[in-house]
């Protein structure tokens, strides 16, 4: 595939993150010692959480699992777990053409590394998958960034808050 626009900033994670929730509240099922299928499932199935008027916009896409990611696409620092590689959204209804497909490919091997329990890794997994989606409709990395410290932000809210409730 030669795109006309290539993203080149990936996901990035320099340490291990806390445990966290599936996207929209759903259930992430995960045996333990996850295998090449639950790996791809877990995938898969992150983007089918994508919310529906997202995801019905999500036209000539794919997701794939590659073990570890190509030399050159190796960081200076952290690992790189996942990669959009393709014509944005927004580009390409400005250059009213033919498009080739994009790809989010995620990377099992940097995931695991970082990622020990089979919980924190499924939810790493779906939160790559939503952050390269997000690169898709033309987010930037610090705005994703963003939306991801407001999110986690409303989450210690509401935990503090039933915390407090439960105090009383």
């Amino acid at each position: 595939m030669s795109p006309i626009h290539t993203h080149h900033r990936p996901h990035r994670r320099t340490s291990p993150s806390a445990p966290r929730s599936a996207p929209n509240d759903a259930e992430v099922v995960v045996e333990p010692g996850l295998d090449d299928a639950t790996f791809e499932r877990i995938a898969q199935e992150a983007f089918g959480r994508i919310p529906a008027k997202f995801r019905e916009q999500l036209t000539n896409v794919s997701v794939s699992v590659e073990q570890e990611p190509a030399p050159d696409q190796k960081l200076e620092k952290g690992e790189l777990l996942g990669l959009f590689y393709g014509i944005n959204r927004a580009a390409y209804y400005a250059d009213k053409q033919l498009v080739p497909a994009s790809t989010i490919t995620i990377f099992r091997g940097p995931l695991e590394r970082c990622y020990q329990s089979p919980q924190a890794l499924a939810d790493a997994i779906n939160e790559v998958v939503f952050h390269e989606v997000g690169h898709y409709f033309g987010i930037s990395d610090a705005r994703l960034d963003e939306l991801e410290a407001d999110k986690w932000a409303a989450i210690k809210a509401e935990e503090e808050a039933f915390e407090k409730s439960r105090a009383q």
